[in-house]
């Protein structure tokens, strides 16, 4: 059985980030990496194109641009949510 993901709002994630003072993003980089596996193990879970984009977050992220990381997995953790949304 394949978890539910659920959609949240991209405005959110970026002000958690700046009201905890990046708080929200402590160790960032190796989250970000095993965010990327782990969107890409749910879109093939869910037959659909996998985009591993481990190695983008993880570039990102060394090069201290880890809101846009946070930008572009809630992006694609919101197209799982809308497609099982669709598949319920």
């Amino acid at each position: 059985m394949i978890a539910k993901v659920e959609k949240r709002d991209l405005v959110a994630t970026i002000l958690l980030t700046i009201v905890t003072c990046g708080i929200y993003g402590l160790y960032s980089i190796y989250w970000a990496y095993q965010m990327g596996k782990k969107i890409a193990m749910a879109e093939q879970k869910r037959n659909l194109v996998v985009q591993d984009n481990s190695i983008l977050y993880l570039i990102l992220s060394l090069f201290g641009f880890g809101i846009v990381v946070y930008i572009i997995a809630q992006s694609d953790l919101n197209k799982l949510a809308e497609f099982d949304a669709q598949h319920a």
